[in-house]
């Protein structure tokens, strides 16, 4: 109900005047890093999602706005409202059937004005799919929303769509002991009997991630892993290594 009444209200607030409108490309609006890097995220994890904004040098003073981001349902299981700095913010979710998750922020003042300084917003919190298949790689489930981000001057007689850009996701590989096959967070004679049982065919892999059975870090699970281990529970070699697994 809050975004059929909301928008509505919004788009009579700043009727489109052909008064020297702004340039988009002045006005920036980036989901996620400002660098460009991705935001580095685990499976069914709760996530924030930072906006940042930029206006141009010069008098131009941003007093409302309205945000909009489409999610894609493989990445994104779920919007779970947002948060900002201030309390000049309301967030919601439109119902759009073209989007699976479509979030919005809408926000009356105080002031936005960076005088061409990239500064934050506010923030979307999310939360990502439970899918070990997305660990290790890099997906950009983000695009514009159904409606479209709308930036309004501080007369009401001028308004602009920013210039958007969109930030991707790194799914990282979980917290673990390497060397830790049976996942229990330790590292003993236990973890042995479970790898070899695992790599003969008689018992289940190591728990996601299975590269915490990797035992010497170089990114496979083998027999190698356990004579490394034996090893290393023998006092003839060194500790399990987690390896810089991409």
């Amino acid at each position: 109900m809050l975004r059929r009444f909301i928008i509505p209200f919004f788009v009579l607030l700043l009727p489109s005047i052909a008064l020297a409108q702004p340039d988009p490309a002045e006005f920036q609006l980036i989901f996620g890093n400002p660098d460009g890097s991705p935001l580095h995220v685990g499976i069914g994890e709760l996530i924030e999602v930072p906006m940042w904004g930029r206006t141009p040098i010069g008098p131009d003073t941003i007093i409302s706005m309205y945000n909009s981001l489409s999610a894609d349902g493989m990445a994104i299981a779920e919007q779970d409202s947002g948060q900002c700095p201030d309390t000049f913010a309301v967030f919601g979710v439109d119902d759009c059937p073209v989007t699976p998750i479509s979030p919005y922020m809408l926000r009356f003042g105080p002031q936005f004005y960076t005088n061409g300084d990239t500064v934050y917003i506010c923030s979307f919190l999310m939360t990502t799919v439970d899918n070990p298949d997305f660990i290790g790689q890099t997906l950009c489930p983000f695009s514009n929303g159904c409606h479209p981000s709308i930036w309004g001057n501080q007369d009401g007689t001028r308004q602009v769509e920013p210039t958007m850009t969109f930030g991707c996701l790194y799914f990282a590989y979980l917290e673990f002991v390497p060397g830790d096959a049976n996942g229990n967070g330790e590292v003993n004679g236990v973890d042995v009997a479970y790898l070899v049982n695992y790599l003969k065919g008689f018992g289940p892999p190591p728990p996601e991630p299975i590269l915490q059975a990797d035992a010497n870090g170089n990114c496979q699970v083998n027999g190698v892993d356990v004579t490394y281990l034996v090893n290393y529970l023998k006092g003839l070699g060194q500790g399990p290594i987690r390896g810089d697994c991409q």
